[in-house]
């Protein structure tokens, strides 16, 4: 992670959003990723996880100038299952508690994850899938 003091919100359950880890995969999204990572700061979320599946743009070095990004990459192009494992083993090994994923092509908006956090927080629930479809 980047050495910048973070203040991290709480949900509006008062989950500590310290131990929640948002994975990012992406491949050639250096026009949206900024302002995906931009959203989910709005959100006070900071520990993201972006995994470069083998991006030949700017995508890791747009995602790698935000504040708590940190950036994997894979050197050739495993697919997005592949980068959704890569991050969610990387942020299971920094001691994420909660662990969510989003697109990185804006099919999904940040707030949505705050709103999971919130269904989740306090329950004994160990999975919870939202879907734009429903």
């Amino acid at each position: 992670m980047q050495s910048k003091t973070l203040t991290p919100a709480r949900s509006l359950t008062g989950a500590d959003l310290r131990h929640i880890y948002v994975v990012i995969p992406a491949l050639n999204e250096s026009q949206r990723i900024g302002s995906v990572i931009d959203g989910l700061h709005e959100q006070g979320l900071y520990n993201i996880v972006v995994v470069d599946d083998g991006s030949s743009d700017d995508t890791s070095v747009i995602a790698g100038e935000k504040k708590g990004v940190q950036v994997l990459t894979h050197i050739a192009n495993l697919g997005p299952g592949a980068s959704t494992m890569t991050g969610i083993l990387f942020s299971v090994e920094q001691g994420a508690k909660y662990i969510a994923t989003i697109d990185a092509d804006q099919q999904s908006s940040p707030l949505d994850l705050v709103n999971l956090i919130n269904g989740i927080h306090g329950t004994k629930i160990d999975l919870l899938i939202g879907s734009r479809f429903l």
